[in-house]
């Protein structure tokens, strides 16, 4: 009884029940944009977004953790192998999410009640209609699909029954991401920390129960998964209908607007090409260490990625609260603001990155032995893990960059730093370095597409910034 009073109690408050009229909170949400010091808005954009891409993140993570510990080494290398595949369904809900949140920012910013009244209903039939087609392909060619990715025997049979589950819940995942963003870029970060924590505290409920109190193992952690993103998909449906959003789910914004999606693609196919490079580097990393190395070695750069990805949640939940400060501000023509906002934020996005750096460098072994119960496996992939973290505190010049980017529309640019770091560099590197070097090319192939990144971001967004004093001196 208490549990459900509390959260009665929680429903009643904003950002669930607000007091407010929606339109109302939209534009309190549009000014304290346009006018506050940015450091402020960090705090408030920024330190929720964080928590709640953390509370996403740990869906991944803490199924790796579990895994790895109760069910051994081979689940866990199938769960490794399985998420690359994963990540193609990350790339719908980015395509329609993050090109949707661009939009919606800069419309809240030019004050567009026509196209922001639209963008809800468009988001969820694109969603629905690219789930359904993922899920029947990737339920009927999971088999082919996890051997393509180097998986052989136990580890086949572990990541095929997995991702057959998984896959099944495409829509509730890509939903829940999706206007999770939306959510986010109408200024609403409280409403969108909220949602994501429901999912991911029923996924470390649910994952022990499944996976070792009912003994159903690495197909447990799959439909604890599945379960969470469902109710936290009906818990996202309450939001709206009960129209705590701008977004409302009204019928009309349901028909479907070609000319959204005209402005929606370019920012949305940036979005799901960093998806889907991201599929191909950990392709190319899982296939060639196949080759060149065994079982274990999959399982420690399997552990040492999971790990990547986890540790980069800080980097993306800055990102997030970035998004529609400049959004916004950029829609309002404040340039100036827009550029402070980007320095700032990444200033603070390399200061974290640095701190994390320094504990992956300080204590390889003891991240290692989350994921690995063998205390010598463990320590055997110290020097591996060192060399694959060396080049992450420079993550902020590539993601913020990218925000920015994606934010004020240039989705194009955002495509060209991540074709250029996957497919012209990263590619011939991880083929080429390891004829010579061995497992160690492979290794040294991710740090090294990282730091020339970073130049080729670096020049792309000065090139921004000067447009935009050019645009604002021609007005």
């Amino acid at each position: 009884m208490h549990h459900r009073v509390m959260w009665h109690y929680h429903l009643k408050q904003h950002p669930f029940h607000p007091k407010k009229h929606p339109r109302d909170l939209d534009e309190e949400a549009r000014k304290v944009i346009l006018s506050s010091s940015i450091w402020k808005l960090f705090a408030k954009f920024a330190l929720p977004s964080i928590f709640g891409m953390l509370m996403y993140a740990i869906y991944v993570f803490i199924d790796a953790v579990f895994v790895g510990q109760w069910v051994g080494k081979e689940a866990l290398a199938a769960i490794s192998i399985v998420q690359p595949l994963t990540l193609i369904n990350m790339g719908i809900m980015a395509f329609m999410g993050m090109g949707s949140a661009s939009l919606l920012s800069r419309a809240i910013g030019a004050r567009d009640e026509s196209t922001v009244s639209k963008i809800l209903g468009n988001n969820i039939l694109f969603i629905f209609i690219f789930s359904l087609i993922f899920m029947f392909l990737g339920y009927f060619f999971a088999a082919p699909l996890v051997h393509f990715m180097g998986g052989r025997g136990q580890i086949l049979a572990f990541g095929t029954n997995y991702f057959r589950i998984v896959v099944l819940g495409s829509f509730f995942i890509n939903f829940i991401g999706s206007t999770n963003m939306l959510i986010r870029a109408e200024g609403q970060i409280k409403a969108a920390m909220i949602l994501i924590t429901v999912g991911s505290i029923l996924n470390i409920c649910l994952d022990p129960i499944f996976i070792k109190i009912l003994g159903m193992g690495i197909e447990g952690a799959a439909i604890a998964t599945v379960i969470s993103m469902f109710i936290t998909s009906i818990v996202t449906l309450i939001y709206f209908f009960r129209g705590d959003s701008e977004l409302s789910l009204r019928k009309k914004g349901f028909h479907l607007a070609p000319h959204l999606i005209k402005d929606i693609a370019p920012v949305g196919v940036s979005a799901i090409a960093m998806q889907l490079m991201t599929v191909i580097q950990q392709i190319l990393i899982f296939k060639s260490v196949g080759f060149y190395g065994k079982g274990d070695d999959l399982a420690l750069i399997g552990a040492t990625l999971n790990m990547l990805s986890f540790a980069l949640i800080p980097m993306w939940g800055i990102s997030a609260g970035l998004q529609p400060i400049i959004g916004m501000n950029f829609g309002a023509k404040q340039y100036s603001r827009v550029k402070e906002a980007f320095n700032k934020f990444l200033l603070a996005s390399t200061i974290i990155a640095l701190v994390i750096w320094a504990i992956f460098m300080i204590f390889p072994s003891k991240i290692l032995g989350l994921y690995i119960t063998d205390p010598g496996l463990a320590s055997s992939g110290v020097y591996m893990f060192r060399i694959v973290m060396s080049a992450f505190f420079l993550q902020g010049f590539i993601l913020i960059p990218a925000t920015l980017f994606q934010s004020i529309g240039k989705g194009k640019m955002a495509s060209i730093v991540l074709l250029v770091r996957e497919i012209l560099l990263f590619a011939p590197v991880v083929i080429v370095l390891p004829i010579f070097m061995g497992l160690n090319g492979i290794w040294i192939s991710i740090p090294v597409a990282d730091a020339v990144i970073v130049v080729l971001a670096s020049i792309l967004f000065i090139r921004v910034f000067r447009a935009m004093v050019a645009n604002k001196q021609g007005s």
